[in-house]
């Protein structure tokens, strides 16, 4: 490993400095982007995560602000360059959780000719990449990417990288716990998705209406009905009909239930 020289140290403690200090909120979201970006003298950030279990991807911020990435996911392509990702796949199959270069998991060949280098290339035309593990676990991951086009990231921005995951990390897992404290939103999370079919389902259960009877409002089998319940229960991380109805509503997904009974009775008068 390289010897890190005094301005490295220096740029280092500066950093620290600015995660650690309260005044600065959002710090994950990479409001020290520019900061970042200067010194690993990268042309661009991105920090994204990756929820394996309800198979969805989210862009949480980077710099500069005017690249792809302020539409993230929406951009064609997003969600399969991110699950397609060397290093995503790598921190999966590996279990690791250290800074790497996409050059230390895949040889170049073989990363030029993948999916992920070819929308990099066809989006901002950045190929070499830094990666900096946020949060590594078997259903999710989130990590910061820096990027640049004309050289690979030599092994003292590597060295750097290693020194400044775990303040970066604990920033990261600091704001998450405040966003679990704090109360709950009304705004739909956008980790839990439903299908039309599930929605529909989820619409009918504050009603009181059984398996059956949704069944035959639906005009499908109660099978189909239980395997969607099911599904339901999973996404909205709940034991039964109750609390995911809750879960729900909390979410602003669903009316509360005399809202929605008060809905039924009307469209059928």
């Amino acid at each position: 490993m390289t010897s890190l020289n005094m301005h490295d140290y220096e740029a280092l403690l500066q950093l620290a400095t600015q995660i650690i200090d309260p005044r600065a909120p959002g710090t994950p979201r990479l409001q020290l982007g520019e900061q970042l970006a200067e010194l690993f003298q990268a042309e661009a950030i991105a920090i994204t995560e990756v929820n394996f279990r309800n198979c969805s991807s989210r862009y949480w911020g980077g710099y500069p602000s005017c690249l792809f990435f302020d539409i993230g996911p929406t951009l064609p392509g997003f969600h399969s360059y991110v699950l397609g990702h060397p290093v995503v796949q790598c921190y999966r199959s590996c279990r690791i959780a250290s800074s790497v270069r996409v050059s230390d998991v895949l040889p170049l060949k073989a990363w030029k000719a993948s999916s992920a280098y070819g929308f990099l290339q066809d989006s901002i035309g950045m190929a070499h990449q830094l990666i900096l593990p946020l949060s590594i676990h078997p259903e999710k991951q989130c990590a910061v990417a820096v990027m640049r086009t004309s050289t690979d990231f030599s092994d003292r921005d590597l060295e750097v990288a290693q020194r400044l995951e775990p303040l970066l990390a604990a920033a990261y897992a600091n704001q998450r716990l405040q966003e679990a404290q704090a109360p709950q939103k009304t705004l739909p999370d956008p980790d839990v998705r439903l299908t039309p079919r599930e929605m529909q389902i989820l619409k009918l259960w504050p009603l009181g209406l059984t398996a059956v009877a949704i069944a035959r409002r639906l005009g499908v089998s109660v099978r189909t009905v239980e395997k969607h319940s099911e599904n339901l229960r999973n996404k909205l991380n709940a034991r039964d009909r109750v609390s995911a109805v809750v879960r729900a509503q909390a979410l602003g997904m669903i009316r509360s239930s005399l809202e929605e009974l008060t809905n039924h009775h009307s469209i059928s008068d």
